[in-house]
């Protein structure tokens, strides 16, 4: 494909160009351009192309190396793994801000008061809060568990459903928890991105983000498809423990980043 060629195709006035986090990508007036294809195309015209291929094959191998390595050394299961849709969710909902072993103690009284998600969609906010105290931001928490149970049991029949874009507009429930959900209630490949995979993704250099969200997409595009069900267990264990908010660099993913 000559470069005239590239030229006149990325000029096409079908295109309209607008930025997204420091990203260029085209909308056809029919479809959607893959933003790779272009990238690729632009590369090729800056000569840039062969330093990215050896680019993308460095941060390959730190990939398959980390993830290796994290695998080895972290083996406990999610704190979330509950075995039912609804006590993932739930859990995970519950967790937003709060250390997951009082968590854990208080979804375990709650399922004790209102076992099912019918028995919780029939309760008030009012109702819940004294089961949430102990965790934080409980009023708001009460009042979305209990919409989220409804919506649930009015929408669903009560069950979870497993499709990240019905997930994550339920109520209270975020792209990370729809995320988690899809992973540890369904076993179906997903990015889940809070803010150890945000923090240490970045210090390893993966990803250059500012959010988690942003974190999220930019690790769809450059994490194997393979990794995506260990790679949250392992980074929420390995930031709590080690890569805590003060950066230690003692530990071996250190090493090998230098």
């Amino acid at each position: 494909m000559s470069h005239a060629y590239l030229k006149k195709y990325l000029s096409c006035s079908s295109m309209q160009c607008r930025r997204y986090d420091d990203r260029a990508h085209f909308v056809d007036r029919q479809n959607v351009r893959v933003l790779e294809d272009y990238v690729r195309l632009k590369n090729l015209l800056e000569g840039n192309e062969s330093d990215n291929m050896k680019n993308n094959a460095a941060l390959q191998k730190s990939i398959a190396e980390t993830m290796k390595y994290l695998k080895r050394q972290y083996r406990a299961p999610a704190e979330s793994v509950k075995g039912d849709p609804w006590h993932v969710l739930l859990f995970t909902v519950l967790s937003a801000r709060s250390r997951d072993s009082q968590t854990e103690k208080v979804f375990q009284s709650l399922m004790r008061a209102y076992p099912t998600v019918r028995a919780l969609s029939r309760a008030t906010a009012r109702q819940v809060e004294p089961y949430l105290k102990h965790i934080g931001l409980y009023h708001a928490k009460a009042k979305n568990v209990v919409a989220l149970a409804r919506e649930l049991v009015e929408k669903y029949g009560g069950r979870v459903p497993d499709d990240l874009d019905k997930l994550i507009v339920l109520p209270g429930v975020g792209r990370k928890t729809a995320n988690c959900t899809m992973i540890y209630a369904f076993g179906k490949p997903a990015m889940c991105v809070d803010t150890h995979v945000h923090r240490v993704t970045n210090r390893l250099g993966w990803v250059k983000t500012k959010t988690p969200e942003q974190t999220e997409f930019a690790l769809r595009n450059i994490v194997p498809k393979k990794y995506w069900f260990d790679l949250n267990r392992v980074m929420v264990q390995f930031g709590r423990q080690t890569c805590g908010v003060r950066r230690c660099g003692k530990c071996q993913l250190c090493k090998w980043e230098k």
